[in-house]
């Protein structure tokens, strides 16, 4: 007998719902994370092959990032790289993502050949340990006002005694019809997403429809304040939460952030310093505890 993180599991491969969606919003990077997880209209510099592919297009000509983090009172954690390169109206990219954590405990009843009973209750017989890694490739067309982008993702899953691998792709577009102003469509799991384990249960994942609307407002020469909001829908899952934040940056080098993921407090910061950006983000679910990141990235230019 498993415990109920396990047991969650199995009922939703019994029934193919698909469990497999929520470790890919973790967020990439620190100023999209600190304004409530952007990934359709915000910036992930050289990860963006993990949010929609459409971003890709306004990044340097090359960018390479790392992140990591730690989640929900260290229950997972996750590590990213990424690049982008490019001519200036298209742009290749790819990021490879982990995330896993220990401390799943396996049970068993004390007599396996009797029913469960105060008599014969479940006993921890070994910790084990989860994890998703994931490949995205992706390429990105950059028109005067319009942006898209096309992502293929694989996936290797493991929850502690069933593996499995996966697929999916993804599109999406950045129209920026003023100078400032962007609405994102991210179009997620066209093909649907495909997971097969290694126990027989094969998994659709269902597409995934997201908008998202980001607005600049120059109030200094050295001062520049922003603004973001998104969600996305889905058959299987309905409605998705609540991205948005704000964001005010300084003399295009520090900036600060703060936003929210369905009533989650988030906060994230960067500072550009030469061909390096830095930075850090933090936010506190109630229910799950605290969550950290930290991200850099790089540009052969100074920015």
């Amino acid at each position: 007998m498993k415990i109920a993180f396990l047991i969650i599991i199995a009922f939703a491969l019994a029934f193919s719902a698909p469990y497999q969606a929520d470790e890919f919003l973790l967020p990439g990077w620190a100023v999209s994370a600190g304004m409530g997880g952007m990934r359709i209209v915000g910036n992930w510099e050289g990860l963006s092959a993990s949010a929609n592919p459409a971003l890709l297009a306004d990044r340097e000509d090359l960018s390479i990032a790392v992140s990591g983090g730690s989640y929900f009172e260290s229950l997972v954690s996750t590590a990213r790289a990424g690049f982008v390169f490019g001519k200036p109206d298209i742009k290749y990219g790819a990021a490879l993502s982990y995330v896993g954590g220990d401390d799943i405990w396996l049970t068993t009843l004390q007599n396996s050949e009797e029913p469960l009973s105060a008599d014969n209750r479940p006993i921890a017989i070994r910790e084990a340990s989860h994890y998703t890694t994931a490949l995205d490739v992706a390429g990105a067309k950059k028109w005067r006002k319009i942006s898209v982008g096309l992502s293929a993702k694989a996936v290797v899953k493991k929850i502690p005694d069933v593996r499995a691998f996966g697929f999916s792709l993804s599109a999406g577009t950045i129209w920026r019809p003023i100078q400032r102003l962007d609405v994102g469509l991210f179009a997620e799991n066209i093909s649907t997403y495909q997971l097969f384990w290694n126990d027989g249960v094969n998994e659709t994942g269902l597409p995934k429809c997201g908008v998202g609307v980001a607005y600049g407002i120059p109030v200094s020469s050295a001062i520049v304040l922003g603004a973001a909001a998104e969600t996305d829908y889905s058959l299987d899952e309905g409605f998705g939460i609540i991205r948005a934040g704000a964001k005010g940056t300084y003399a295009d080098m520090l900036t600060f952030a703060v936003g929210t993921a369905g009533g989650t407090l988030c906060s994230g910061a960067s500072l550009k310093f030469k061909n390096f950006l830095l930075g850090a983000n933090l936010d506190y679910r109630s229910a799950l505890g605290t969550s950290y990141s930290f991200s850099l990235g790089w540009t052969p230019h100074a920015r």
